[in-house]
Parts: C-alpha cells; sequence; structure tokens
C-alpha cells in the first residue's frame, strides 16, 4: 500500500478515502504572444528535399554538390550560428551565410532555413560555390 501512495504522490494524484483526485494547484498556462511554441524544426529530409527543390533548375549533379556543402558548413542544421568571424562577422543557417550579406537580402535568412536555401542559391549562381569553405574542403573550388 506504502508503494502505492509513493507512486500516487509521484505521479500527482491524492487519494482521499478510496477514490484518486488529481492535484489542480496551478492556473493552466497562458502562452503569450512573446512565447509562442516555434514551428517544429525542419527533418534533415524536409531540408534535402528543399534543397532539391532550390535548386532544382540546375542538374542533379549540383542538387548533390549544394546538399553536400550544406552537410560541410552546418550538418544541414537550420539554426546554426557560427562563432564570429576573424572579422567579427556571423554565418547563419544550412549554408552557413555570413552577415554580410544581410544588407541585400535583408535579416530573414539568419532564421528562416528556407530563406536560407534561397539565398545560397542566390550566391551559388553568381559566385559558384566560391563562398563556401566546405566547397574547398570537398575539393570544389580550389
Amino acid at each position: 500500500m506504502l508503494a502505492i501512495i509513493i507512486i500516487g504522490v509521484s505521479l500527482g494524484i491524492l487519494f482521499k478515502g478510496s477514490t484518486p483526485h488529481l492535484f489542480i494547484e496551478k492556473p493552466p498556462t497562458v502562452i503569450t504572444e512573446a512565447q509562442k511554441i516555434p514551428e517544429k524544426p525542419p527533418t534533415d529530409m524536409e531540408v534535402i528535399a528543399q534543397i532539391a527543390i532550390e535548386f532544382g533548375e540546375h542538374n542533379k549533379h549540383i542538387i548533390k554538390q549544394a546538399i553536400d556543402i550544406a552537410y560541410g558548413e552546418s550538418g544541414i542544421t537550420w539554426n546554426r550560428k557560427s562563432k564570429p568571424n576573424t572579422n567579427g562577422t556571423i554565418d547563419w543557417g544550412i549554408f552557413q551565410i555570413n552577415d554580410i550579406h544581410t544588407r541585400r537580402f535583408g535579416d530573414k535568412f539568419k532564421t528562416d532555413w528556407k530563406e536560407n536555401i534561397r539565398v545560397a542559391r542566390i550566391l551559388y549562381e553568381e559566385q559558384g560555390w566560391n563562398p563556401w569553405v566546405a566547397a574547398r574542403k570537398i575539393g570544389l573550388v580550389l
């Protein structure tokens, strides 16, 4: 009987007589606008699918390179934020897009994983894989 009472107490059940009653000590949690629970983070497969969609105008070889670079830069982690670079800037998101692109693209690529991929595609189309350290490490850029 003692074990049942201990288990009941640990589960928040109060035994009065023979009928268990749940403790209701706290008022229900109210989530304010500032405390909203963020959208569920994307899975690796969702990130890969979005890279394939965004780079879809290019051949499969380029799409595979984009996925490899995303893995090399962030492990395809949507909310990755680098330590400050030697020039004080920070790299953001799946493709580790540098702060210097904020003036041109705004801040959204820092927190929106799909926007981060979109900006990466634009940078690729303008500069090839040159902006990414991971591209050098895997031999796509000399």
